[in-house]
């Protein structure tokens, strides 16, 4: 909910009416106070739980369709990795760059998709981390563009 993900030109915030959160005790607040925004929300505090509309989805099979061609099942993986820089693919300029497939340890920069890194075994945060910004040197030295995680790490 925090980081308002989305796919296929619809977000989170398009299904959500409100959240219950703790910041100095329990508020429950409507989705268009949030301030969500592509992979943003404007509000702090910890999600205790959320609710959402129902919605239709205009093309259901074929978003399932496109989803499981890119994405590498049975793997583990955290999903997108970077945000989509102003209109163009985080996915693309990672490729465009040469490492689609690259292995970094035992985490691989994943054939299907390459904005998605797959954990072979083993790996810890410490190796991601590396691979994220050895990612970001490659794609800012190949394209001039310089990617911004989506996935949130913490210590």
């Amino acid at each position: 909910v925090r980081m308002n993900f989305g796919a296929f030109g619809l977000e989170l915030k398009d299904f959500l009416l409100a959240v219950q959160l703790w910041d100095n005790g329990v508020q429950t607040v409507p989705a268009e106070k949030l301030k969500l925004g592509y992979r943003v929300s404007g509000f702090t505090g910890i999600i205790l739980s959320a609710v959402f509309k129902q919605k239709q989805l205009t093309k259901p099979k074929e978003y399932l369709t496109q989803r499981q061609a890119k994405m590498p099942w049975g793997k583990p993986n955290l999903g997108s990795i970077f945000k989509n820089p102003d209109g163009k693919s985080a996915g693309a300029l990672i490729e465009q760059a040469g490492l689609k497939g690259y292995v970094y340890k035992n985490l691989q920069v994943s054939e299907k998709h390459a904005n998605i890194i797959v954990n072979n075994g083993g790996s810890t945060a410490e190796d991601l981390l590396e691979l994220l910004e050895y990612i970001k040197k490659t794609v800012r030295t190949a394209t001039g563009v310089t990617l911004e995680q989506e996935v949130e790490y913490k210590k």
